[in-house]
């Protein structure tokens, strides 16, 4: 037990945060929540004086009374996180430094004089700011920092922003890097796609000085060939994977530098702890990479593989068979975006086929052509992966796979229990998969997790859906087929969800969330890859959604089915 003496001057807020108990009460439920906020923390040391956009400005002199109040609560601090909220990462919030500029110098001198770190206990850093480079951060710095978000700064090098970084936390454990999307205000460029090319230099620094790197997170189309040679050498990285930005028109790489991939040379011993891979460059630079002899394939456990470019069945169906070859049974997660990086305001047709040469610009989101669609045969090389739980799929076009060719495929992998085979097409039409294989699917995998199909639910051809079939388990979280084209009947409506309560769990009834929300516990996302959803396909898969529950209310009272309630009506 700690004994504190309080001055009687003092403030009942700075009386309050004297005791250490009570500090440590205050971080341990900000812990809970978002930890501590730049803004909130540092107006403990001196208050705002005014506040404009998100940005807080610090008027007040720093003096050497007020830095010896702050210290004790400074040590507490464990995350710390730039935006007052987590809504604001997405406002112009990103120049904290560099209004308070003064402010900060004379804290940093200050807590230097004493000989102290001023976060000496800070494990987690989330920062985003433009412009303040990361030269003037180690105010934030720490032994024990393990985990780093940032932006990367649009104001200096960015081979020094790299290089700050083994500065900053020598110790770090996981970095996750965001570039600012390209931006204009009035027809005038702010910040343009990031020319990323210009941090291939500081990348050897960065992997030799941080030992015990273990996790890397960089915006699509980030890692280049030069940076992923040089992640190659570090002892400790497992994860290296990619993530997208807030608006999937912007291109965080020049366009004419994206599909310029170079394969990478690759030393014995290379990736030494390598256990997961994301890269977004041409497939045959992936498939040399992965047929590399000195590139551990064999060891990796997940693997994703964004297209950048138009990409032929042939090519796919290459690097799907370089991975039977070389993979390892370790490998238990593929995530395969075929589509362009693109958000469309409506579906596209079959009507809007492009010609070959805009097909090929990757421009708008047209590619690959009509007779690059995948098809049963594409995934056939994937036969006998022995423990591939999670297969998730994007491309352009629907899969042409029927219902006997999609129970083959599931057969063949005796551990997938997540199966997302391009739900959402970009350009909509038919499907030979059919509504009866959700029936046979239980039939032979009663434990499967996640379901996400584009398969046709029209009844059209008359012939009538079973009235007997095998259910999933409860172990199903999410059955989503929303983009999935379906009769407007009513009695045919009904019959579908009738259908779907004996397929589903008793507890469970159809995903009708926006697939990019990456709800119901599912452990896929779809990057950037956002197309949009027919609002009559979605409104009436919620009409088949409340029919279910109508069924399902109606067997508890009677434990007998009976006829759907014609209150659920399309013309709702």
């Amino acid at each position: 037990m700690s004994v504190t003496f309080i001055a009687h001057n003092q403030s009942a807020k700075d009386r309050a945060l004297a005791i250490p108990e009570l500090l440590d009460n205050v971080f341990a439920y900000l812990g809970r929540h978002d930890a501590a906020h730049a803004a909130q923390l540092f107006g403990l040391l001196a208050p705002p004086q005014s506040r404009h956009n998100h940005t807080h400005t610090y008027n007040v002199e720093v003096t050497e009374r007020r830095v010896d109040r702050f210290l004790p609560i400074a040590r507490r601090v464990r995350e710390l996180h730039s935006m007052s909220s987590k809504a604001e990462c997405h406002k112009d919030n990103h120049s904290f430094l560099c209004n308070n500029e003064a402010f900060f110098e004379d804290l940093a001198t200050m807590v230097a004089a004493r000989g102290h770190v001023l976060f000496p206990r800070l494990v987690y850093l989330r920062w985003w700011d433009l412009y303040s480079s990361m030269y003037t951060w180690p105010l934030f710095g720490s032994s024990v920092l393990t985990e780093v978000n940032i932006i990367v700064p649009h104001c200096c090098l960015y081979t020094d922003s790299l290089t700050a970084l083994s500065v900053l936390a020598p110790s770090v454990k996981s970095i996750c890097l965001t570039a600012y999307p390209p931006k204009e205000y009035d027809g005038t460029v702010l910040f343009s796609a990031l020319d990323v090319e210009l941090l291939d230099d500081g990348w050897p620094d960065v992997f030799e000085r941080l030992k015990n790197l273990t996790t890397l997170a960089a915006p699509v189309n980030f890692l280049t060939s030069a940076a992923l040679a040089a992640a190659a050498t570090s002892p400790n990285l497992a994860i290296l994977r990619f993530h997208t930005t807030s608006d999937p028109k912007s291109s965080i790489r020049k366009r004419q530098s994206i599909t310029d991939f170079p394969t990478p040379s690759f030393a014995p011993g290379s990736f030494p702890s390598l256990s997961m891979l994301e890269l977004a460059a041409p497939l045959v630079a992936y498939n040399n990479i992965l047929r590399d002899a000195n590139f551990p394939t064999h060891q990796l456990r997940q693997i994703g593989v964004r297209a950048v470019q138009a990409e032929t069945e042939s090519e796919i169906r290459s690097v799907l068979s370089t991975l039977s070859e070389r993979a390892g049974p370790a490998l238990s997660t593929l995530r395969i975006l075929l589509a362009s990086r693109y958000r469309w305001d409506e579906p596209q047709t079959d009507m809007d086929e492009p010609d070959e040469a805009e097909a090929r610009s990757w421009r708008y989101g047209k590619a690959p052509g009509r007779r690059e669609q995948l098809h049963a045969a594409t995934f056939s090389p994937l036969h006998g992966a022995s423990n591939l739980a999670i297969l998730d799929v994007a491309h352009r076009f629907s899969v042409r796979i029927n219902d006997d060719e999609l129970v083959e495929l599931v057969q063949a992998l005796p551990a997938l229990v997540v199966l997302s085979l391009n739900p959402v097409p970009v350009v909509v039409g038919g499907t030979p998969l059919t509504l009866r294989v959700l029936g046979r699917l239980a039939r032979i995998r009663p434990f499967m997790e996640v379901i996400r199909f584009y398969l046709d639910a029209t009844l059209e051809d008359e012939e009538p859906l079973p009235d007997r079939v095998d259910r999933f388990r409860g172990s199903l979280r999410s059955l989503w087929l929303d983009a999935s084209p379906i009769t407007m009947n009513q009695d045919k409506l009904a019959d579908v969800a009738y259908y779907l309560s004996m397929v589903l769990p008793p507890n469970r009834t159809l995903s009708n969330t926006p697939l990019p929300d990456g709800l119901d516990g599912s452990p896929l996302y779809f990057w950037d890859h956002v197309p949009p959803v027919s609002s009559d396909r979605v409104h009436a898969w919620s009409c088949v959604t409340e029919m279910i529950r109508q069924i399902r209310e109606s067997e508890d009272e009677d434990d007998t089915a009976v006829p759907v309630s014609e209150e659920v009506s399309l013309s709702a």
